[in-house]
């Protein structure tokens, strides 16, 4: 097994989208903690009527990410509504 070094791969922030509203959130944390408080906070944001369909994109591929659509970045430290 060779690493080739032509090619160099560089993490993608975690992206969710609510489907409900179509909301799209790029989570630049660089903990698990953190990363896990951010998409807490972005699910509780967006329960709409008390319902809630997130989804989460968590690849390296930029070719399958989400809608870059109204893209807002969330850091680590973003409070829980």
């Amino acid at each position: 097994m060779t690493l080739e070094s032509s090619e160099t791969r560089v993490p993608r922030a975690p992206v969710a989208q609510c489907r409900l509203c179509s909301a799209v959130c790029s989570f630049d944390a660089v903990t698990t903690d953190a990363l896990r408080h951010s998409l807490r906070a972005f699910m509780a944001q967006h329960r709409h009527d008390g319902l809630a369909d997130i989804v989460i994109d968590i690849s390296d591929d930029v070719s399958e990410s989400l809608p870059d659509s109204a893209s807002e970045p969330v850091g680590a430290g973003s409070g829980v509504s």
